[in-house]
């Protein structure tokens, strides 16, 4: 016990200390300084829940940027309570995970844990945590019950996918309390089933949003169509393989083999189905609850028009995760002498040393390089630009298009922009703006209206695009440009227009 103790205590250290250099060296973007703005700049929790409407997220992680927010305007506060909630879960982990200490290490310093999880702020983080929480819980599920439970309804407000996985673990436990009568009841189970229900039921209004959100209108595939069918179909493979376009000069949320062919890379993602099975078939009722759980998330995925990226892919990691974990402490019932059974399980019990060693060199190679990337070129330019405002003392009003370019400059400046997009000067995104995108000629207009407020004074325009020279005004004049960022639409060209 002291040796494991000592183990967690030098992992937990290294992780810490790796972690906290990404951080620092970490330009937060978009997605990220959003909510932070989102906590910022409501007065109230009811101004709150009211401005993150459109977000499609539980609120939890909202709620806690939204009571530090209270202290603090600096969004650095926002990467140090990720960074406290990630080495929380890493040390849990760590601790408590019924796995050697290699695999615990490959774990804990993976793509996802470690970089997209842990270096980028968001409520995934925290949504490991409260896993490894319920996960540890399992393994006394009969007696704690309640206790379990409690997680269950913590782990469901982090996460529209992490409620998915948490209705997985608590039907799997009904289903043992119900089924398995002869291994003892569940203590306390309908007090616990009351706790996860009013979750659930709390998760009803925040994450369905209002119908004229923008990629309502941004989503025209038909149902049935091959577009739906490949986002639904590499949604594992780019979660439990995540290789980054190395030669990409975006390579974050890319993935080698689908930019080298997504003909070719069909095959792949359709084998990376077997993959679970293949590690958890020892334990059959386990690799259901996987699949069926993995299904809930993939349909969701094929009939809503979600943008699907690499931080969602991660649940099916996460899933992976808690499987292995489940099946270290779960005792099976009935045992199957099917012949085909039998072959699952010897090929299981063959080929799952080589599955893992491959799928952890993946997670390890994706977290290092884009470690490195995320180290030696700015992550957003959204910092870059807001110093440059603050350092140059700028006087004219500041235009920021498109939308989706401003939070990332507001969190650094502190401040708020005007958005030409609906006329209004605020600082995260209003997803409801229709059109969400406009053309050049209607943001110079919008533009000159803006500077012809003061004639004394010009309008700067701060743009995620660049504008087209041959059709550009002459009373348009070219700034400068921040370029070179590892997510495409946060390089910036800045122009400056006369009324």
């Amino acid at each position: 016990m002291k040796n494991v103790t000592r183990t967690t205590i030098i992992l937990t250290a290294l992780y810490s200390v790796l972690l906290f250099a990404g951080i620092v060296h970490h330009e937060m973007w978009l997605d990220e300084t959003h909510h932070w703005l989102l906590a910022r700049d409501s007065g109230s929790l009811r101004e709150l829940f009211h401005n993150s409407r459109y977000e499609g997220h539980p609120m939890l992680w909202d709620m806690l940027l939204f009571l530090i927010a209270r202290f603090t305007q600096d969004p650095f506060a926002m990467q140090v309570m990720n960074f406290i909630v990630s080495v929380t879960g890493v040390f849990l982990f760590l601790r408590y995970f019924p796995f050697n200490t290699g695999l615990k290490a490959v774990t804990v310093f993976s793509y996802f844990i470690f970089y997209e999880y842990g270096v980028i702020s968001r409520n995934y983080a925290i949504a490991f945590l409260f896993l490894v929480a319920t996960l540890k819980l399992f393994e006394d599920r009969r007696k704690h019950f309640l206790l379990f439970s409690v997680m269950l309804a913590l782990l469901a407000q982090t996460h529209l996918f992490a409620s998915v996985i948490a209705g997985g673990l608590f039907a799997f436990a009904a289903w043992e309390n119900y089924f398995r009568r002869s291994e003892g009841r569940f203590s306390n189970f309908y007090a616990g089933a009351t706790i996860v229900a009013l979750s659930f039921l709390l998760l009803v209004p925040e994450i369905i949003p209002p119908a004229d959100h923008f990629l309502f209108r941004y989503d025209p595939d038909p149902m049935i169509s091959f577009k739906r069918f490949g986002k639904a179909l590499s949604v594992l493979w780019k979660g439990l393989f995540p290789v980054p376009d190395f030669g990409s000069p975006h390579p974050w949320n890319s993935n080698w083999f689908i930019s080298a062919s997504k003909s070719v890379s069909v095959i792949p993602a359709a084998l990376s189905w077997l993959v679970p099975g293949m590690l958890l078939m020892k334990k059959r009722p386990v690799a259901v609850f996987y699949y069926s759980t993995a299904f809930v998330i993939v349909l969701f995925i094929y009939f809503s028009p979600l943008i699907v990226a690499s931080r969602h892919c991660g649940f099916f990691f996460l899933l992976l995760i808690a499987g292995l974990w489940m099946m270290k402490t779960y005792k099976p019932g009935t045992v199957y002498n099917r012949k085909v059974f039998r072959w699952m399980e010897n090929c299981s019990e063959k080929y799952s040393p080589v599955i893992l060693a491959v799928l952890f060199f993946c997670q390890l190679v994706s977290s290092v390089f884009l470690f490195y990337t995320d180290w030696k070129r700015p992550f957003s330019n959204g910092k870059y630009v807001a110093e440059w405002l603050k350092a140059d003392a700028v006087k004219e009003p500041v235009l920021v298009s498109q939308m989706s370019a401003g939070p990332s400059i507001c969190a650094y400046t502190g401040g708020t922009a005007f958005y030409p997009e609906n006329n209004c000067v605020h600082s995260f995104c209003f997803w409801n703006t229709d059109p969400f995108i406009i053309p050049d000629d209607s943001l110079l207009v919008r533009a000159h209206r803006l500077a012809a407020n003061d004639p004394s004074r010009k309008a700067l325009l701060v743009l995620n695009f660049r504008l087209d020279s041959v059709a550009m005004p002459p009373h348009v004049r070219f700034v400068r440009t921040f370029t070179g960022a590892m997510v495409r639409p946060e390089d910036y060209y800045i122009y400056e227009a006369e009324p």
